[in-house]
């Protein structure tokens, strides 16, 4: 979920009020990394907006997961479970994924942000973040979501 230190337009606990209304029982709130188009109004501290929706998740109930996002060009990932959101500040992509091995992540590849020169989905930036994987140690895992049980 995104809020004012990325590129949403909501404060981090209103996505927690969403997320309980909702019924989810984790969210993460998230960014895209160095991208801060609202820096002139809100922290760069990528940690932040998580700080302050956890506080709200205690309250309220859903647990608020922390997280980094990693964007480099228009690739979009989440790592999930870091220990230091700010670790990934700079860092190119091989290394950002290395990061997020080395504080024990659970890293998830997003979507791909779209460019005038590329069509959504290319083989060349499959091909790029299968090979950014690789060197950082990662090998590719397909998750299956289940349904709550009612």
């Amino acid at each position: 979920m995104h809020t004012v230190y990325s590129d949403g337009d909501v404060w981090p606990t209103p996505r927690v009020q969403e997320a309980r209304k909702d019924g989810l029982e984790a969210i993460a709130i998230t960014g895209h990394g160095d991208y801060h188009p609202k820096k002139g109004d809100v922290s760069e501290d990528i940690a932040r907006p998580h700080e302050i929706a956890r506080l709200a998740g205690r309250q309220l109930g859903p647990l608020v997961v922390p997280p980094a996002g990693i964007t480099r060009g228009n690739l979009h990932c989440n790592a999930l479970f870091v220990k230091d959101a700010n670790a990934f500040k700079g860092l190119e992509l091989a290394a950002a994924l290395r990061q997020a091995r080395d504080q024990g992540a659970f890293v998830f590849w997003n979507h791909q942000q779209p460019a005038p020169d590329r069509i959504v989905g290319s083989p060349r930036i499959r091909e790029y973040s299968t090979e950014s994987n690789k060197r950082a140690g990662y090998t590719e895992t397909r998750l299956r979501v289940r349904p709550r049980p009612t």
